[in-house]
């Protein structure tokens, strides 16, 4: 076995088995204190008796050992695919050699095939560093989810609420399409609302699932108090500015294109979730501050200069060109999973020029 796969079977072994010092220390200082003979003293006299029964026969010191939670500090060049598969090899063998119980169950079918691994299990969250740095640019706080039924989706984002974030965005079930009326969709995502406990983002990205929210339906999910708002990826100026205009003030209209972003701003849309920005945080966030503060010439031209990197990373090479543009940045792209595949020459020369101008300015 290699050598990370060790220290996660060690590093699961001891999180399941042992308690911190200070807890322990905690624990034995208050046993101290209490009256001898009480049922407070018998107790915690029990609780210690167990705590090093787990520690010595490497067992479960909970009856649940719950959710497993991975955070990794990822350097640069970091292969998280390797990771991934290697934490749940460490995963399989810890819950076989019996550090773990057999816990995780497929929300969708109900079934438990006893290794806590599955759809989203094992969980984990990784963020990006580099030597001498503080980290790579980071996004708001947020989850967005793929569960494309309400029970999932309400799993996801108490998931999501556990790890810390403070609002899912939950993408438009779609795959039974004829049937999802505005009606329907209403249903799914104030039932999903009711259940989170996080506020939700509706995420509606027409072009890949084919299902468009548009501003009647907006204005009816703005009411629920736990819809926090939208995004809308479709690219239309048009239909963001009627959400604006009938979703009242509460209910924020975030946009996912870049190239629609300044215009976007200009009608009343409260910010943006841009793809772009993974590459180019710095210049969004440039365009988003010259837009709201009423630097319309200067926002107008920063827009067209990112025109061609947006067509070029999102629109035409997707997810494969934002990882390369990623990797030519400085940043952690990575190879593509399939049936996605690495790009040619003469895409990786179009993403070239695409950043050129972008670069040159930051080079200034």
């Amino acid at each position: 076995m290699s050598e990370l796969h060790n220290s996660l079977l060690e590093l699961i072994r001891r999180t399941s088995a042992e308690i911190p010092d200070d807890v322990n220390q905690s624990i034995l200082a208050s046993l101290e204190q209490e009256k001898k003979g009480t049922i407070a003293e018998s107790a915690l006299k029990i609780i210690d008796q167990n705590i090093q029964l787990a520690k010595r026969k490497s067992q479960p010191i909970c009856q649940d050992t719950g959710s497993l939670l991975f955070y990794v500090d990822c350097p640069v060049e970091f292969d998280q695919i390797t990771f991934a598969e290697t934490a749940r090899e460490a995963v399989k063998l810890a819950t076989k050699k019996g550090f773990l119980r057999q816990n995780s169950v497929d929300s969708l079918t109900g079934k438990n095939d006893g290794t806590n691994c599955g759809p989203g299990a094992p969980t984990w969250c990784t963020r990006p560093s580099r030597p001498g740095s503080e980290g790579a640019v980071g996004s708001g706080r947020g989850g967005w989810r793929r569960a494309w039924t309400a029970r999932p989706a309400v799993a996801e984002t108490r998931r999501a609420a556990a790890l810390g974030f403070e609002v899912a965005l939950v993408r438009t079930p779609h795959y039974y399409q004829s049937q999802m009326t505005p009606d329907t969709l209403a249903h799914f995502y104030r039932k999903v609302a009711d259940a989170s406990p996080i506020p939700i983002l509706i995420y509606s990205i027409p072009q890949y699932t084919g299902i468009t929210v548009e501003a009647p339906l907006a204005e009816r999910l703005a009411e629920h108090p736990h819809i926090a708002g939208i995004k809308d990826s479709s690219g239309s100026v048009q239909r963001a500015a009627e959400m604006v205009c009938v979703a009242g003030e509460g209910f924020r209209v975030l946009v996912g294109s870049a190239s629609t972003f300044f215009a976007s701003l200009l009608v009343g849309a409260s910010g943006g979730i841009l793809a772009l920005a993974d590459a180019l945080p710095d210049a969004c966030v440039e365009l988003y501050e010259l837009s709201t503060g009423g630097k319309i010439a200067e926002a107008r031209a920063l827009q067209g200069r990112l025109l061609p990197a947006s067509k070029a990373l999102v629109s035409r090479w997707g997810a494969t060109g934002m990882k390369y543009a990623l990797d030519q940045l400085g940043y952690y792209g990575g190879p593509v999973r399939e049936p996605l595949c690495p790009l040619s020459e003469a895409a990786r020369k179009e993403i070239d020029e695409a950043l050129a101008p972008i670069r040159a300015q930051v080079a200034e």
